[in-house]
Parts: structure tokens; C-alpha cells; sequence
């Protein structure tokens, strides 16, 4: 940064690496889209995508565009679903 003149030499100088960083959990970045949930979480994108707001957008435009995507879906619908599919 100090090279692009992001940063002073001053400031620069007075800057320490932070010690509490954290070693990344690999377990943190899994999604779940790969189970009935993420059967949900696609069809709720698909019926945005053809949507007249977002009709035509390219396909990562909802996953990148930072949105807050909110559902009526029933939390206890979608539950007794899943377990009458695994009788």
C-alpha cells in the first residue's frame, strides 16, 4: 500500500500486523445447498430470476449483488416435508 501511495510513510510506520487473527474454519464455508434446503433456496432464485426486476441479469447477478433475499417459506412445512421424503 505504501508503494501505490495508499499509505504515508508515517502511517505506514505506526501500522503493526494485527496477532488475533484466526485460523480460517473450513467447516464455516459449507452452504447446505446440497440438501432439501438447497432445493428451497433454488427454486426461490430461479422465480426472482424470471422476475421482471431481475429478468434478463446475468446469472451470478443474485448471488453477487448483495441482496437480502427473504422467503414465506414455512420453517415447519418445509421440516414435515423433509421427513415424510425419508419414510
Amino acid at each position: 500500500m505504501l508503494a501505490l501511495g495508499y499509505l504515508s510513510r508515517a502511517d505506514a510506520d505506526t501500522m503493526r500486523y494485527p496477532d488475533t487473527v484466526r485460523r480460517p474454519d473450513p467447516g464455516s464455508r459449507q452452504s447446505g445447498l446440497d440438501l432439501p434446503t438447497g432445493l428451497a433456496v433454488n427454486h426461490v432464485l430461479s422465480e426472482l430470476r424470471q422476475s421482471d426486476a431481475f429478468r434478463g441479469k446475468p446469472k451470478d447477478y443474485l448471488q453477487n449483488g448483495g441482496f437480502r433475499i427473504v422467503s414465506t417459506l414455512d420453517k415447519r412445512a418445509q421440516d414435515a416435508a423433509e421427513a415424510a421424503a425419508d419414510i
